[in-house]
């Protein structure tokens, strides 16, 4: 009976046990959208992180933006990205070394450069939200008309409006399963949401828009020339 009573005690608590599902499940919980989930996460860190801890997993904390998101171990072997999100999001111009990265649990994704473009326009977009409106101020959002004029300076237009606009939303939708945007809003707006703040390397984001740059340049060059 007591040795009952001992392993009963060790059980998660099922709120606990609840919330640590749904990061599981979803991989990142915003206090605007699951406000109960994300302040049991909040309040009982050491009953999550013993709940994460076999499986080589951690719940980081993001307080000031409202955020909860699944992130590998730190001692989890073989990973140098411990701080990263367990979505494993990697933009297009990592280094080939660093493919070898894995963990059972979490599949990684790397983005075409199309996709990391974007996110790098996105993230712009997002820190200068939080510049004027301050950290955690308020819903970020950007304008497709915007988005599709700085996506057209790096990667040129096709031409025709509606190719261009059916491209940045394909863009736009492989990116919501990152959890870095919403849906499109009938406004022509979409909600960038605060897990971009978290998500790829803000040097390698820079590098990639430089690179773009510089092949923009080089064929704005070649045009002329040609002239």
């Amino acid at each position: 009976m007591e040795a009952n009573l001992a392993d009963t005690a060790r059980l998660t608590p099922p709120a606990v046990k609840g919330a640590v599902q749904e990061l599981l499940r979803s991989g990142v919980v915003e206090a605007e959208e699951r406000p109960k989930t994300y302040e049991l996460l909040r309040q009982r860190p050491l009953e999550v992180a013993q709940a994460l801890e076999p499986l080589d997993l951690q719940c980081r904390l993001d307080e000031v933006r409202g955020l909860a998101y699944l992130s590998v171990g730190r001692n989890y072997a073989g990973s140098e990205s411990a701080a990263a999100p367990a979505d494993g999001i990697t933009d297009a111009s990592a280094d080939a070394a660093d493919t070898g990265w894995t963990h059972p649990l979490v599949r990684r994704q790397r983005l075409n450069l199309e996709q990391s473009l974007l996110l790098a326009l996105l993230r712009q977009h997002y820190l200068t939200h939080e510049q004027q409106a301050g950290v955690g101020g308020g819903v970020a959002r950007a304008s497709l008309a915007e988005l599709g004029a700085e996506l057209a300076t790096h990667l040129g237009e096709s031409g025709s409006d509606r190719k261009d606009d059916k491209r940045l939303r394909q863009l736009l939708a492989g990116l919501k399963e990152h959890g870095v945007v919403g849906d499109v809003q009938d406004n022509g707006q979409v909600p960038i949401r605060p897990l971009i703040a978290h998500v790829a390397n803000p040097d390698s984001l820079l590098a990639l828009l430089r690179q773009f740059e510089r092949l923009t340049e080089g064929g704005q060059d070649a045009g002329e020339g040609a002239a």
